[in-house]
């Protein structure tokens, strides 16, 4: 389930194209593990997704769904 606050993190991430666990991080004012936990909840329930960069931190992308 996406909560309301899932929600405005994906919108966000739409607006900017791609983000790091940092940027959602430091934009919404929440800890690593509080961040990590939520963009985990965001990707396995599919609005929004982690690419792989070789090499670098994973960005993170808002899908279709």
């Amino acid at each position: 389930m996406v909560t309301d606050r899932g929600r405005s993190v994906v919108a966000w991430i739409a607006v900017i194209g791609a983000v790091s666990a940092q940027d959602v991080m430091a934009r919404f004012g929440v800890g690593r593990t509080v961040g990590y936990r939520r963009l985990r909840a965001l990707v396995d329930h599919g609005p929004a997704d982690a690419r792989l960069v070789r090499g670098q931190p994973a960005p993170y992308v808002a899908t279709c769904d």
